[in-house]
């Protein structure tokens, strides 16, 4: 578009808009101007409507296509009449609407450059303005400040630029790769600080061992060498030949056999009668024959008959006789517990003869530790080797009686009046392989 046809376009839509604002003429009177205002074909004057306003557009850049003009108001009288100049508005009426837009200046008339009309004044009033007008005004009415638009412009602040996008893939991606980026860093570094410590101490130790090693050479093979020691010589003494004598070997003499203590006997019970036994040999074999062959001589129903058993240094002493009868205890823990003298008797009755043993408490001993220990005969399997025979199966297990008031434990056998007994009276530990023969001792002990 050329610059003539774009002032043009300017006064053209100033026109339409002091033709808008003005009321209709009657007929008769001059138009705008001072010019009559036109006639119809007929002689009638009809007035000319009010167009509609143009809407204002900012000025077109020369690449934009110019938008179509509008048709022209025609008179049929005069159809050639230029349109009557708008009358110059009152200098009173001021329009505060938007600025005027700056003039173009045709190519004829450039030396005439029509002067922009001020800003109106705005005024505002805030805490801030009314605060400060009260201050210098000293208390009266405040007044409102005035301002420009240009006060409101502020510089826009640059636009942010727009994230770039990330598909959920690779961002899963890409934090999947840093974590095993970091992972295998700290994994490297681990490894790295793990070899170098392991490395540092390899390096202290074998310097450790060399210096151990070299002191040791130094200090048993160098110096030796080199400062060997010198010790003083030995004085040799002149000593007077003296004859050897032969050396007659020595024969080893025969080692000394302990005699053995005898032991002094004191009966424990008030027997009917007495015997003594002479064994071969310390053990339940030849105890039991012995026993059964004295048993065969016979006595009165009833008697007991006192048996002293010895052997080739005198009365057999009890560890060994009581640990040949029960094996599981041995003859060191019996001697702690009784003395060397013990009563061993024969009792006859209806039924058989059963044996009866009385032995006697040591003095070193506590009496409930020693009942603690012989308590431990429930529990042998060699319990029938204080009868002289087979006393039968049991018949139960061992439980608490009594003969003549004292406490007992006993456990009875199939086999009549078989029944192991033992119990204590006093410092004495008695045991015996019948009720009856149970009965009596503890009538007849000391």
């Amino acid at each position: 578009m050329s610059t003539k046809n774009f002032f043009n376009l300017k006064i053209f839509k100033c026109y339409n808009k002091l033709m808008n604002n003005l009321p209709n003429q009657n007929p008769g009177q001059p138009g705008p101007g001072g010019f009559p205002p036109p006639s119809n074909q007929g002689g009638q004057n009809k007035p000319t409507p009010p167009r509609p306003p143009m809407p204002l557009k900012s000025p077109m850049s020369p690449k934009t296509s110019m938008p179509p003009r509008p048709p022209m108001p025609q008179n049929s009288a005069d159809p050639l009449m230029r349109p009557p100049m708008p009358p110059k508005p009152p200098a009173t009426q001021q329009r505060p609407s938007m600025p005027s837009p700056r003039p173009i200046m045709s190519t004829q008339n450039r030396s005439a450059s029509p002067i922009a009309p001020p800003p109106p004044e705005i005024t505002l009033r805030t805490m801030q303005s009314d605060t400060e007008s009260i201050k210098q005004s000293g208390g009266s009415t405040p007044t409102p400040k005035p301002f420009t638009p240009e006060q409101f412009k502020k510089p826009l602040a640059p636009r942010p630029p727009a994230p770039s996008k990330i598909t959920p893939s690779e961002f899963g991606a890409s934090k999947l790769q840093g974590a095993q980026s970091i992972e295998s860093s700290s994994i490297i570094e681990e490894d790295v600080e793990s070899k170098f410590n392991f490395k540092r101490i390899s390096v202290w130790v074998g310097t450790l061992v060399i210096a151990v090693g070299f002191g040791l050479l130094g200090y048993f093979v160098i110096f030796p060498a080199l400062f060997p020691s010198q010790l003083p010589p030995e004085p040799i003494l002149n000593t007077p030949t003296t004859p050897e004598t032969p050396v007659v070997p020595e024969v080893p003499s025969a080692p000394e056999i302990p005699e053995a203590t005898p032991i002094i006997h004191n009966s424990f019970l008030n027997s009917d009668s007495s015997t003594t036994l002479q064994l071969v040999a310390v053990d339940l074999l030849t105890l039991t024959n012995n026993l059964q062959q004295e048993a065969q001589k016979g006595s009165l129903n009833g008697s007991l008959v006192e048996v002293i058993i010895n052997d080739s240094n005198g009365q057999v002493a009890s560890p060994r006789i009581l640990s040949s009868i029960l094996p599981e205890f041995s003859k060191e823990t019996l001697s702690q517990t009784f003395t060397d003298d013990f009563t061993a008797a024969l009792y006859y009755d209806a039924n058989g003869t059963w044996p009866v043993y009385v032995f006697d408490l040591s003095l070193e001993t506590n009496i409930l530790e020693a009942q603690a220990n012989m308590s431990e005969i429930e529990n042998s399997n060699n319990l029938s080797n204080f009868f002289l025979g087979s006393p039968g199966s049991p018949t139960g297990v061992f439980k608490d009686g009594q003969a003549n008031g004292t406490l007992t434990r006993y456990q009875t056998y199939s086999n009549t009046g078989a029944a192991l007994n033992y119990g204590w009276e006093g410092n004495k530990f008695i045991v015996s392989t019948s009720y009856s023969g149970m009965k009596k001792a503890l009538e007849n002990l000391k």
